[in-house]
């Protein structure tokens, strides 16, 4: 099997390629439509080049390095940031059972002191990188391994790996899978990601892998990291001094996966972000080779780009009704088409993540707002505070923008196009639209999900006020139960009893959050009511059950999401008021998105009426529905529209009085209705002129407006307001949750 995943992988490679020459061979023109299709194929090509490279040179898992059997000490080191309360906490306390733990930070967190008997040493600085350099100061282990606040180590490997810091062996690398299985859980594109670095090690790119870079403590106290800069330039800074890193062959950490937007969304971003500074200023150090891949990988972190070159290429197409290669539309992207498939097929299958069209669809429309924002990190190959928030829900925001920008030139062009060009470039921007749609619909749906916290299937005997039940998950602050003769109600009180081995009890407080029927069981959700030592007990309790204690050397794969919804929070009126908003934004917008598709698949251009020649039968601002014909086959009496040729720019929409054919001509007498002179125009067979079919009074007049350069310029202005305000929002949530983190 392998030998035939290489093959393919390579074929895609040298076929991407190739796509690339022929349509430089095709162009007909030099125009920024050429260029931008030029530039997104190149793009891709790129990133296939680099994957057959490292595919070809051995498996995705690369040669590593066998565990030493000897063991190292390791201290925990935790940057606290924006992380929620609960999983940071949870993170601690599981850290913390595996070994020494010094926190840093920029404030003191109060949960901190709400951790039972666990032993953290705090370190606080006006920057984590002055706290971190402090806090190196005090480590008297071997190594240091730095964590964020959602991700704990699994202690045994950390110490096996750390055994291999010996000789002139100065860091060693793992991985930090995800493991919990929530709605924004890691997508093929992140774990290819994640695979192509691991891969890229063994031809000399040397990068900091997030959660899983073990380093020498008398190197990190020599050398602190650099504040500003992204964690794998110091890496290879000392690579530069002739020290270098082994890879490790297990996890030495997990994390958990953002469970609700506003995390996520804010969290992951500034993860890529990072991620893309790495690659970026890895591309000037190391050998050559190396550079070459880290830029592949690079590309691959901003797909965002080579997705909107295509989109605006599509546009353009659907406007101006040519494509300017001497292919035809059709046989250009059924080629284009098929490379990408070839493509997207041999990487899942060379780095083992599987084939999900579906679930990667999603996956990459979740990680467009981050690939967006990487783009300024890579070109400064540092990872600065964004100057604004991110919205909870950017792709919804981004499916506006994107429809507002598409839809309008399509629906709005000035004169009849027709052709193959014209349904293929805009069916397939209408279409790209529509799966935004989808994605950001669904991304929208977490507004109703206010669960703050992960989940993880556990399975294990229960009682809820002494009746019998079994657990089917748990968070770091609530159950999920279900039993035959549970009679629990929303609000209600209850004691709690969970064995979670044959020696291993806790009992517990909590309230009922919803309650619902499962079959002819009913099933709840329980929010636990815990004092310091209890959340403690819990947490390692939870993990332990579920394989996933810091002892741990394999990772369990969560492939099923939990049944039960709780950790609720109230809904307020102001809530209420922005999901309304919220819903009739994307309403409206859905209907204009579904409307476009239905009448460019059906071959049929919407154009706004802008003069009163043929009122009252259309006036300004309606909105015409035109099927393009075949100019000999118009009738005396329709109304049509057609190429200006009396000296007018644009087109015009008038009634045919007349229409005679001689030879290969056909002359043609329209005149306005409310005008007093005619015009007199020829075409050759064939030319395809708009035959009215639908009007639709005074819509167009939005589009009449837009056009406007005065609306143009009030219309930037909101949305700059609309953007600041967002901004602002973003920023005050942020401040209230850190106002709120010590009562959470």
């Amino acid at each position: 099997m392998r030998p035939l995943v290489r093959s393919l992988a390579v074929l895609s490679a040298v076929a991407s390629a190739l796509g690339v020459l022929a349509t430089a061979s095709w162009a007909q023109q030099r125009d920024g439509l050429t260029a931008t299709i030029l530039i997104a194929m190149t793009w891709a090509a790129a990133v296939a080049a680099v994957d057959a490279v490292i595919v070809w040179r051995d498996s995705p898992a690369t040669r590593l390095w066998a565990a030493s059997r000897g063991r190292a000490s390791v201290t925990f080191v935790v940057r606290l940031g924006e992380e929620r309360v609960d999983i940071a906490r949870a993170s601690i306390a599981l850290a913390a059972r595996a070994g020494s733990v010094i926190v840093v930070a920029t404030r003191h967190h109060a949960m901190l002191d709400d951790l039972g008997d666990v032993d953290v040493h705090e370190h606080i600085a006006p920057t984590i990188a002055e706290a971190l350099r402090d806090a190196v100061l005090t480590i008297t282990t071997d190594a240091v391994l730095v964590l964020s606040a959602s991700a704990f180590p699994l202690g045994d490997a950390c110490e096996t790996a750390a055994a291999l810091l010996s000789g002139r062996v100065g860091w060693v690398i793992g991985t930090a899978p995800a493991f919990n299985n929530d709605r924004f859980a890691p997508g093929e594109r992140e774990l290819i990601s994640a695979r192509t670095r691991t891969a890229a090690r063994e031809f000399g790119l040397v990068t900091w892998e997030p959660d899983a870079t073990i380093v020498r403590t008398s190197l990190l106290r020599s050398f602190p990291l650099e504040p500003g800069r992204p964690d794998g330039r110091w890496l290879r800074s000392r690579a530069a001094d002739d020290w270098y890193g082994v890879t490790f062959a297990e996890p030495l950490a997990v994390r958990a996966a953002p469970a609700d937007a506003p995390v996520f969304w804010a969290t992951e971003t500034r993860r890529q972000r990072g991620v893309a500074a790495d690659l970026a200023d890895a591309t000037l150090h190391g050998a050559f080779g190396a550079r070459l891949i880290a830029g592949g990988i690079l590309l691959r972190e901003l797909y965002a780009y080579p997705m909107a070159m295509w989109l605006f290429a599509f546009v353009l197409i659907g406007r101006n009704a040519t494509l300017p290669l001497s292919v035809s539309p059709v046989t250009f992207f059924a080629i284009v088409g098929a490379l990408a498939v070839v493509r997207w097929t041999s990487s899942r299958l060379a780095f083992g993540v599987g084939v999900h069209p579906i679930d990667e669809a999603r996956g990459a429309a979740y990680g467009l707002p981050a690939s967006v924002l990487a783009l300024p990190e890579a070109v400064a190959r540092r990872v600065r505070w964004l100057p604004f928030g991110v919205p909870d829900e950017p792709l919804l925001w981004v499916a506006l923008v994107l429809t507002l920008v598409t839809t309008i030139p399509l629906l709005d062009r000035r004169r009849p196009v027709g052709g193959a060009a014209v349904g293929v470039g805009a069916g397939l921007a209408l279409a790209a639209l529509a799966a935004t749609w989808l994605f950001a619909l669904r991304s929208f749906g977490t507004r109703g999900w206010d669960r703050s916290t992960y989940r993880v299937p556990i399975d294990v005997p229960a009682t809820i006020d002494g009746g019998p039940a079994r657990t089917t998950d748990a968070s770091p602050r609530g159950l999920g139960v279900i039993g035959t003769s549970l009679t629990l109600e929303s609000g209600e009180p209850v004691a709690v009893s969970v064995r979670f081995t044959r020696s291993s009890e806790l009992r517990v407080r909590g309230r009922v959050t919803h309650v619902r029927q499962a079959d002819h069981r009913r099933a709840a959700g329980v929010a636990l009511d815990l004092d310091g030592r209890e959340r403690v007990a819990w947490v390692r309790a939870v993990f332990a059950a579920a394989g996933l204690t810091a002892g741990a050397r394999t990772v369990p794969v969560m492939t099923t999401a939990p049944r039960i919804h709780y950790d609720r929070n109230p809904t307020t009126i102001r809530r209420r008021l922005v999901v309304g908003f919220h819903v009739g934004a994307v309403a409206a917008i859905s209907a204009l998105v579904g409307v476009a598709l239905l009448l460019a698949f059906l071959g049929y251009q919407p154009m706004v009426v802008r003069s009163g020649s043929m009122v009252p039968r259309l006036g300004i601002g309606d909105v015409v529905i035109a099927d393009w014909i075949p100019v000999e086959q118009i009738h005396r009496g329709e109304i049509v529209t057609f190429n200006s040729a009396i000296g007018v720019s644009g087109t015009v929409t008038h009634r045919v009085q007349t229409v005679s054919v001689s030879g290969d001509v056909v002359n043609v007498v329209t005149k306005g209705d409310a005008n007093a002179g005619s015009e007199q125009w020829s075409a050759r067979r064939g030319t395809l002129v708009g035959q009215v079919v639908l009007t639709v009074p005074r819509v167009g007049e939005v589009l009449v407006v837009l056009g406007a350069s005065t609306a143009r310029t009030l219309l930037l202005a909101a949305s700059g307001a609309i953007a600041l305000l967002a901004a602002l929002d973003a920023a005050r949530r942020r401040a209230v949750r850190r106002r709120l983190a010590p009562h959470a």
